[in-house]
């Protein structure tokens, strides 16, 4: 097990130390407390803490190691500084993240046994003849952060005084016990990566199945196994119907533990796959319905009528079809009782979240209204993911994308897609629009 305080450096520590945005600290306990009083007893010493921890980083000057920085720190700053999402960790330089043999083969490379002991590969990683880190087994750090911050917010805001008073409140190394397929990748030396951190790692991912035909994915740290309580035991009545093979693929992919953007992608081709059925559709049962007129037409009208459809067909933009789709698959009252079911979450998609202000609100003053804004969000984060700036103008930029963000969109997008596979699959169109479609649809 590598000793994360052997690549940690003291001066990088105090410099990310100096980084911590006080109101952060306030914002995640706040969104974590519900009790007010409890909220109220806690938040008057949240700024102070960070405050003292940044001056006794100042102060201690080179009388400061890793293990007396250690003491300063409490439960609450591991969650808000140190932890990434949950499959990363960060202190000053040093980055440690999840990852997982992807596949048998890489498994059996990884892992073997001697004499009925384990042994686990390591990997090292070099930038231009430099080591800047390695995979393997996780660190010291890895367990003391995780350990600590997988307790439930009751317990850490319910073991007595010792997170609001002056006295240290270092938590024990590796209490939890963490599942031995867990390898991580460790970088010591981000200033000679030339990239992000978390850019450097997916080429990390790739290189390793190019050149080493190693096969790892990510994956997110799971809670502790809890062996109170009784599994689930419930059924499930499953209506067979003949829906589309390849959005179900992309619907289903998301369910896995991929990046957020990934997932919101998978969700959203689920959807875009109907784009062009919808547009067909809709020029068809236009072209029905000028010859229905009874009117005999001249060839040279006919060949007119042609060149128009083919033109609307041409200028159909990809938010066009996304209405289209998302028009017929949803009504009202769907999205509605969707929004109603969960307080909180009407309130994330109809007011403007403080960190998000560019973020198109849910308009529920008209089927028409609500239409609009739905499109507008759906498109705005699917062009700002792709950062397709350069490629369509007629779109909200969010500029604070982040992964957050994308985890609390993830139940918006999962919902209209499973409505768009529910409407829109060849299976469940009435005849006469079947009839309307090119047989490729």
């Amino acid at each position: 097990m590598i000793r994360a305080e052997n690549h940690i450096e003291l001066e990088a520590v105090r410099n990310w130390t100096q980084t911590w945005d006080e109101s952060q600290y306030i914002e995640y306990f706040e969104s974590q407390i519900s009790d007010r009083q409890k909220r109220l007893k806690v938040r008057s010493s949240m700024e102070e803490n960070i405050v003292k921890i940044k001056k006794l980083c100042r102060d201690l000057g080179e009388e400061l190691t890793f293990y007396s920085y250690l003491q300063f720190l409490n439960r609450i700053i591991f969650n808000c500084y140190f932890k990434k999402d949950n499959s990363a960790l960060q202190i000053a330089n040093f980055y440690e993240e999840i990852i997982l043999p992807a596949d048998q083969e890489t498994r059996l490379k990884l892992f073997a046994y001697d004499g009925g002991k384990r042994e686990v590969g390591i990997l090292d990683v070099t930038v231009d003849g430099q080591i800047v880190g390695q995979l393997g087994e996780q660190s010291d750090m890895f367990h003391l952060v995780y350990d600590a911050c997988f307790l439930t917010e009751d317990e850490l805001f319910d073991e007595g005084n010792a997170v609001i008073t002056e006295k240290p409140n270092h938590p024990s190394f590796s209490v939890t016990s963490v599942d031995d397929d867990y390898l991580t990748l460790k970088i010591w030396k981000p200033e000679a990566l030339k990239v992000p951190v978390h850019q450097f790692v997916d080429q990390f991912l790739y290189n390793c199945t190019t050149r080493l035909n190693l096969n790892f994915k990510r994956t997110l740290f799971d809670l502790p196994f809890e062996k109170k309580g009784k599994p689930l035991q419930t059924h499930l009545s499953v209506e067979p119907k003949p829906l589309d093979g390849l959005p179900l693929l992309y619907f289903n992919s998301a369910a896995h533990n991929l990046a957020p953007r990934i997932r919101y992608l998978a969700y959203y081709n689920a959807i875009a796959h109907f784009h062009k059925r919808a547009t067909h559709l809709v020029i068809r049962q236009k072209m029905q319905n000028m010859f229905a007129t009874g009117n005999s037409m001249s060839s040279q009208d006919l060949k007119k009528m042609s060149r128009s459809i083919n033109t609307l067909k041409e200028t159909f933009s990809e938010k066009e079809a996304l209405e289209l789709v998302l028009r017929r698959a949803l009504d009202m009252e769907d999205i509605t009782q969707w929004l109603n079911a969960d307080p909180l979450r009407k309130e994330w998609y109809s007011m403007h979240p403080e960190r998000y202000r560019e973020i198109p609100v849910l308009n529920l003053t008209s089927e028409k209204e609500l239409l609009r804004t739905l499109v507008e969000r759906v498109y705005a984060l699917k062009c700002s993911i792709e950062d397709a700036r350069d490629e369509h103008d007629n779109f909200i930029w969010i500029a604070r994308l982040d992964d957050a963000l994308l985890r609390k969109e993830m139940h918006l997008i999962r919902f209209l897609a499973a409505q768009a596979i529910e409407c829109w699959s060849l299976g469940v169109l009435a005849d006469e629009e079947l009839k309307l479609l090119p047989r490729a649809q």
